[in-house]
């Protein structure tokens, strides 16, 4: 069995190597028959033709699996190789990117540095900004200070003006009621045609008909046109029953 997986291993066809098996197979076979005697000579023979086929049938198999790994040795080669490429394009893309990654570090500390500086400077610029708002605070405390003693004056002002407005006003109505009682006086003194609530006249006669007080009480508030009398006793009580039991009886008169 080793003999046949060496020449599959070193290239011998299977074909090649189960001729040479049968070849050996049937020699030993000729010799076998023509040692053995007459009677049991045929049933040997058929018994080794069988073990020779049957050897023949396992070195095809042992020959076709010797040519499958062959086969998958040279992918598993092949592969190797791919891989070995691979790994070649690997390790030249990370220098690549080494190489990058160390360009953009140069870069990126060149940039921090400049930012650094423009810190700085901003630093600077803060604080001069600063100062010009601490300027520029004082300033408007300043306008807000003298913004507030000028609304302070105004306020006194109109204060002023608000009080010499009521101070006018005041005076105004004071004359009006004064022209009110002078013209009251001057109405008493020549006399007056209405009731005044007392002061007036108490003469029905020259008193004056817009005064209501004129046809109120005694024979003027009987006759007056305007009076009007209550038609109550008509309604209710014992007088309006009977008369309604009346009305019901005979009717209306």
């Amino acid at each position: 069995p080793a003999t046949p997986s060496r020449s599959g291993a070193r290239g011998t066809s299977p074909g090649a190597g189960a001729g040479l098996l049968s070849a050996d197979s049937r020699a030993s076979s000729t010799a076998a028959s023509g040692g053995c005697g007459g009677g049991g000579g045929a049933a040997g023979a058929e018994h080794r033709l069988r073990l020779l086929a049957r050897l023949e049938a396992e070195c095809a198999k042992r020959a076709a699996g010797e040519a499958r790994a062959a086969e998958l040795v040279e992918q598993m080669r092949s592969k190797v190789q791919q891989f070995q490429a691979q790994n070649a394009a690997n390790v030249r893309g990370a220098e690549q990117e080494l190489a990058r990654l160390s360009d953009e570090l140069q870069r990126s500390l060149q940039v921090e540095h400049a930012l650094q500086a423009r810190a700085q400077e901003g630093e600077c610029r803060a604080e001069e900004l600063r100062r010009a708002v601490e300027d520029a605070r004082a300033r408007r405390e300043a306008a807000v200070a003298w913004r507030q003693s000028q609304a302070d004056e105004g306020f006194r002002m109109r204060r002023h003006v608000s009080r010499e407005r009521e101070a006018r006003e005041e005076a105004v109505r004071r004359l009006r009621r004064l022209e009110l009682d002078s013209e009251r006086l001057r109405e008493e003194a020549k006399g007056s045609s209405h009731w005044d609530g007392g002061d007036g006249t108490r003469n029905l006669a020259s008193m004056s008909t817009k005064d209501a007080k004129k046809f109120k009480g005694g024979l003027q508030q009987a006759n007056s046109k305007f009076k009007t009398s209550s038609g109550k006793a008509d309604r209710v009580g014992a007088k309006a029953k009977a008369k309604r039991e009346n009305e019901k009886k005979f009717g209306k008169s």
